[in-house]
């Protein structure tokens, strides 16, 4: 590992600081209707979670939160957060909520959030450690600091932009090596467009690193 890029790993591992220190837990599980044709945005400050694309219609949600340090109202902290749903005709958005008077780095939040594979997708999120899956629609994902590991099938994929500030941006499709499925590449940012499927993919990280295959 290099020197330069130590301190995106130092700043994305404060994902997981604490939580051997945790006292407290809650699981937080949930179904959310979806209407068709509404693209998911998903709203989290901070947090590591699992995003798949499966053949349900609604969307499922199970989260574990913690308290990463030894506060003295965790139980009370843990109590207040919840994710709740804001709906119009064009998008659902899920927000983690209760956590106005709890600073983001006092709270950890883990976990698996199942949509429709037929769903376009959003992702804005500050700090954060995401593994995607099997999405099949457009995926734009905006995220300041953390990982973003996507696993997606390749018929579906027509177009990909990656831009990375600092850190590093990886892309394998169909097994190839990666300077054979570039079509441009300049330092942290890349632009393919030879997919024969009909969704884009759009990665925008700030510090950190992006792994796509597509497969």
């Amino acid at each position: 590992m290099s020197r330069s890029f130590a301190p995106v790993i130092l700043a994305a591992s404060l994902l997981c600081v604490g939580i051997a220190q945790a006292r407290d837990t809650r699981e937080i599980e949930k179904t959310i209707e979806l209407e068709t044709g509404q693209t998911i945005r998903i709203d989290i400050p901070v947090a590591e979670l699992r995003i798949e694309a499966t053949e349900r219609r609604d969307i499922g949600i199970e989260l574990t939160v913690r308290c990463r340090w030894q506060i003295g109202d965790c139980e009370d902290a843990l109590a207040e957060l919840d994710v709740s749903s804001r709906s119009s005709s064009r998008r659902l958005t899920l927000e983690l909520t209760g956590q106005r008077r709890w600073h983001t780095s006092l709270i950890g939040v883990e976990g698996t959030i199942q949509i429709p594979r037929t769903s376009a997708l959003e992702v804005k999120m500050g700090v954060a450690d995401l593994d995607i899956r099997d999405v099949e629609r457009d995926l734009r994902v905006d995220l300041g600091v953390g990982q973003v590991d996507l696993r997606l099938p390749e018929a579906k994929i027509g177009e990909v932009f990656v831009d990375v500030g600092i850190g590093r941006a990886h892309f394998l499709g169909g097994g190839k090596p990666q300077d054979e499925r570039r079509s441009f590449l300049v330092g942290n940012e890349i632009h393919w467009a030879d997919g024969l499927g009909e969704s884009e993919l759009e990665i925008d990280v700030g510090v950190g690193e992006v792994r796509i295959r597509l497969e």
